[in-house]
């Protein structure tokens, strides 16, 4: 069967999923080099967990009843799939994602400055918070606020979107982003830098220039 045919006889969601997996750098973490200094390691459960979700889409070996439903704060009924729990606003793991992210760049940034620090404010009356990384001198005198978004892939409220033009989920996060920040933080002369990652692996295309 051919990947076209492929694609029009399954449903939107795997559709979304299946139009994901060619995209550039989404399957970049299986290359990466085990490195603990850096967070970049995995348990076997996890590995197992994470393979199964980004090859067929799914993280359960069976699918769960229908009446249950989101542990967490929610209450959301699960669907049998895992997509709730990867991208649930009231759980640990999207955070979890967030802060592992935060560290890595925090970390690759601290080699060229000892001053770079965590949750920087802007300056100006405004006083917003668009740097979960903030870097006092990094281009030509001017300093860096480096904002890091991870975003649900298959959310429902952009299946239909996503399963014609993968990444879209991270262009929309990526503008909204910089709606709220670029001006507050490029006026006093600071840059502002949006890095989008979604959950299967794909950066908003910001991010890949940055």
């Amino acid at each position: 069967i051919s990947f076209p045919n492929l694609l029009d006889s399954v449903s939107l969601r795997d559709r979304a999923h299946l139009k994901i997996l060619p995209s550039p750098h989404t399957g970049a973490w299986l290359r990466a080099t085990p490195n603990r200094n850096l967070g970049l390691t995995m348990s076997p459960h996890e590995f197992v967990v994470a393979s199964r979700y980004w090859l067929i889409g799914s993280t359960c070996v069976s699918f769960p009843p229908n009446n249950i439903r989101c542990i967490i704060l929610c209450g959301q009924p699960l669907d049998p799939y895992g997509d709730h729990l990867v991208g649930c606003g009231h759980g640990p793991h999207r955070l979890n994602r967030h802060n592992a992210l935060c560290e890595i760049i925090w970390q690759s940034l601290l080699i060229d400055s000892k001053q770079v620090v965590k949750e920087q404010r802007s300056s100006g009356e405004s006083k917003c918070r668009p740097g979960d990384v903030f870097h006092p001198n990094f281009l030509n005198g001017r300093p860096g606020y480096y904002d890091i978004t991870v975003r649900n892939t298959l959310q429902p409220s952009y299946i239909a979107r996503v399963s014609e033009v993968p990444g879209v989920v991270a262009e929309a996060a990526e503008m909204d982003k910089d709606d709220r920040h670029h001006i507050r933080v490029s006026l006093p002369g600071g840059i502002f830098y949006s890095l989008v990652v979604e959950t299967l692996g794909l950066w908003s295309p910001g991010s890949l220039e940055t």
